[in-house]
């Protein structure tokens, strides 16, 4: 029932830019219960830092072994959605349709949270051309200084290219 995913499920889409050469990746902000749930719950989660996945940083010892991110948004990333398909299960067959395409990411608000972090992952794997670029509005903050410290060794690297816009009194 379309309702009831729309009301308990992260809602992404993927689109195709012919002109651009691109895969976008689309999340939506916050709209549901289970949306202002993950918001709420920003206890640091300690993960394995995802750079260190890239063989070009795997032995590099000034970047952290784990990163603290926003509990909320990471656990409704990476948590079941009731399909056999992850985001990365769906986008890998549509890049490999279209060779030569870059990846973008984007998304506003919560979305625009999900989409930093989903372009973290993305940028993180050997499988997904680079630059991956990723433009987020009204994001919040997601992750703590050793996060800040490896996203600037990923734009540095060109691995990643991220812009967050916001307004003046956003956080």
């Amino acid at each position: 029932d379309k309702g009831y995913r729309e009301q308990t499920e992260m809602v992404y889409g993927i689109t195709i830019n012919r002109v651009e050469k691109s895969v976008n990746v689309i999340f939506r902000g916050s709209r549901t219960p289970s949306d202002w749930a993950a918001n709420k719950n920003f206890n640091g989660l300690a993960v394995p830092n995802p750079v260190k996945d890239l063989a070009q940083f795997a032995n590099d010892s000034s970047l952290p072994k784990e990163v603290h991110l926003h509990a909320g948004f990471y656990e409704y990333l990476h948590r079941n959605d009731g399909t056999a398909k992850g985001i990365f299960e769906t986008l890998m067959p549509i890049m490999g349709k279209h060779p030569g395409f870059s990846l973008l990411v984007t998304g506003h608000s919560m979305g625009g949270a999900l989409a930093s972090l989903f372009a973290i992952s993305a940028a993180c794997r050997d499988d997904i051309p680079k630059p991956v670029k990723c433009i987020t509005h009204a994001q919040p903050l997601v992750g703590d200084k050793y996060l800040l410290q490896s996203v600037r060794e990923l734009e540095l690297s060109n691995n990643l290219l991220l812009l967050r816009t916001r307004n003046y009194e956003d956080g």
